[in-house]
């Protein structure tokens, strides 16, 4: 990923309602940098990885399924993306 392209899924990512910096990075962490890796990761999984990430800037409530599955919906309205989730 070039650095315009990685600069551009950071600020998709902080569109979606709820993702502020913090949760950005323990995205980032579970290995999402976009909004359509967002859209079609398992949130069981991502939810997991998360937590597995915690650090000292981690945000006092940790996302869960049900958040992340809005995230989701939320990610797919705005990449247009036709993704669905594996579940």
């Amino acid at each position: 990923m070039d650095m315009i392209e990685t600069w551009r899924a950071q600020v998709d990512l902080t569109r979606v309602e709820g993702i502020g910096e913090a949760n950005e990075l323990l995205l980032h962490r579970g290995g999402v940098w976009t909004l359509d890796q967002l859209a079609v990761a398992e949130p069981a999984v991502l939810a997991r990885e998360m937590r597995s990430v915690i650090t000292p800037d981690a945000p006092d409530q940790l996302p869960g399924e049900p958040l992340i599955q809005r995230w989701q919906q939320a990610a797919r309205g705005l990449a247009g993306s036709k993704a669905t989730s594996s579940r």
